[in-house]
């Protein structure tokens, strides 16, 4: 009766305990939270000196220095987190975000287009994309437009003065 007693107690102790949480972590997602970026980073980067093979350290670090709009930097760190783990579809998101704001429109709606939609945003990224591709494509052919626009107000003109006549 002990053994089920003592086996019982050691299944329930399994479903019971949870991941836990480093303090520097912890401190750092504070910080993080607070928008003390800049100590959040200390946090990160203290984690990942202590745990270099955890891509979590890497993506919290790469989040913040977008935050703080030091976008190469950032780019580094979420590629290593995504490199740890290719299923971390958030960290190639936030990777096309920072190459956008870099000023990489063309590279980073390459990587958009290669993201696995399944797990973002799917309607906003899909947006960005084709809302991209519409301004480069009005870019290109400005002069079409703008003689489709003429060409628009001379049949007007056109068919207001004929319908006078009448």
């Amino acid at each position: 009766m002990r053994i089920h007693l003592l086996i019982i107690i050691g299944l329930l102790s399994f479903v019971k305990t949870e991941a836990e949480v480093h303090p520097l972590s912890a401190e750092g997602d504070r910080q993080f939270n607070q928008q003390h970026f800049d100590s959040a980073l200390i946090c990160y980067n203290q984690l990942i000196q202590e745990f270099p093979d955890r891509k979590e350290g890497y993506f919290n670090r790469g989040l913040c220095l977008y935050k703080t709009e030091k976008f190469s930097e950032a780019i580094f760190d979420l590629d290593e987190a995504f490199r740890m783990d290719s299923s971390l579809t958030d960290a190639q998101l936030l990777k096309g975000f920072s190459l956008e704001k870099r000023g990489d429109l063309n590279e980073a709606m390459m990587l958009f287009g290669n993201i696995d939609l399944q797990n973002t945003m799917h309607s906003l990224l899909d947006r960005r994309i084709k809302n991209y591709q519409l301004a480069v494509m009005v870019s290109s052919k400005w002069y079409y437009m703008l003689m489709m626009a003429l060409l628009l107000i001379i049949v007007v003109a056109v068919v207001s003065k004929s319908l006078k006549r009448i």
